[in-house]
């Protein structure tokens, strides 16, 4: 099944939103961005989150050893690094996310050391978060390869698109489910993770249909 990233959280309701309909992942950007929080936010919403969830923490122009640092303070499982060319990991380090943004090869991105590559839509200047859409192409070469969490213009009324395309490990949407930066509309989260949900439910079915279940026959 596809996993579900809901990236730049800043209020405690809405992650617990995310958790109940279903979002796997919550993300928090530790980060110049108008969704930036503190790591005191961060460790208050994350005490409350169920821990089912993974809470990762989004740091640009970090070292693994320094954003390991504050993952910990925070209580987060894993860190998502910008801007970041080489993962100096350590045996403390919690999972590590490499994202990757503008003119970088499929096979750089697949050789990374880091245990997921996100690949993110690029505007001049930003290391991600800018609403654009990355190259779904290049995307699912490396998504054929890697696990990839596929970032970068994703909306309700595209995601299933992205999915047919790419097929990733796992999604990440933030303004494309948000009223305000930082502040998330529920409805727009409940039809992006039900996209999602639909869109695996209808391949897996496809699967079962070709494949058959090996004792009666296909029609």
């Amino acid at each position: 099944m596809t996993r579900v990233k809901i990236c730049g959280i800043t209020r405690l309701d809405d992650a617990l939103v995310a958790c109940e309909i279903g979002a796997d992942m919550i993300g928090f950007i530790l980060a110049q961005s108008p969704r930036r929080v503190s790591p005191k936010q961060v460790a208050r919403i994350v005490s409350a989150l169920p821990n089912t969830v993974r809470k990762i923490g989004v740091f640009v122009h970090h070292s693994a050893l320094d954003a390991s640092e504050i993952a910990r303070d925070c209580g987060l499982d894993t860190i998502q690094l910008h801007g970041t060319p080489a993962i100096d990991a350590v045996d403390s380090s919690p999972e590590i996310i490499q994202a990757f943004a503008g003119a970088t090869s499929a096979d750089d991105i697949i050789a990374s050391t880091a245990d997921f590559v996100l690949l993110d839509g690029c505007r001049a200047g930003l290391h991600g978060g800018t609403g654009q859409r990355c190259d779904w192409s290049l995307a699912a070469r490396i998504a054929s390869q890697r696990d990839l969490i596929l970032a970068g213009g994703l909306t309700p009324d595209n995601v299933a698109q992205a999915l047919s395309h790419v097929r990733p490990y796992a999604v990440d949407v933030s303004s494309g489910v948000e009223f305000a930066p930082g502040h998330k509309d529920i409805q727009k989260t409940k039809r992006f993770i039900a996209e999602v949900h639909s869109w695996d439910c209808r391949t897996n079915a496809a699967i079962s249909d070709v494949s058959g279940d090996g004792l009666s026959p296909r029609h």
